[in-house]
């Protein structure tokens, strides 16, 4: 077959889905999107937190919260885990998902096999970002920080 339709230059490799080690990892939320689930009884908030520093910067974690389903032990389950995403977050109310985002938290990442018997990451714990609790050999990037209010002032996480 034939590969000459596209500009091979242009073309990033495709990147490791693997999961990543069990370790504690500086990152944001980048992504919160409601989407329906798959029996049409409710929805979920799918989530997509990214690694902003370290040997696995850019790399992605998932995550589904059940916020709107009939089970509710799959809501209290997810409505306790947004609430410790808020707390990471110095957000204990908030009107939408998106007010997390770009935040950076400490997430504790785990190894669990899922129901087809493959290995996949968990999040154990959400922790808030600051100078006094950053994982080893990590700190949030100055682009990931809150801004500041002035010169010479620290964003939140490093007070």
């Amino acid at each position: 077959m034939q590969v000459n339709n596209y500009n091979q230059d242009e073309v990033k490799e495709k990147g490791d889905f693997s999961p990543l080690p069990e370790n504690k990892y500086v990152c944001i939320l980048t992504e919160s999107t409601e989407t329906l689930n798959s029996a049409g009884t409710g929805s979920f908030a799918k989530c997509v937190f990214q690694v902003v520093h370290g040997e696995f910067n850019d790399r992605k974690i998932w995550l589904n919260l059940n916020l709107n389903n009939p089970n509710t032990q799959a809501v209290e389950i997810a409505r306790s885990e947004l609430k410790s995403m808020q707390m990471a977050c110095n957000k204990p109310k908030i009107l939408d998902t998106s007010e997390l985002h770009n935040i950076p938290m400490i997430l504790t990442v785990a190894l669990k096999k899922d129901k087809e018997n493959v290995m996949r990451n968990v999040i154990n714990k959400y922790e808030e970002a600051s100078k006094d609790n950053m994982p080893q050999d990590q700190a949030p990037p100055a682009s990931a920080a809150p801004a500041t209010s002035g010169p010479g002032d620290k964003p939140d996480w490093m007070k």
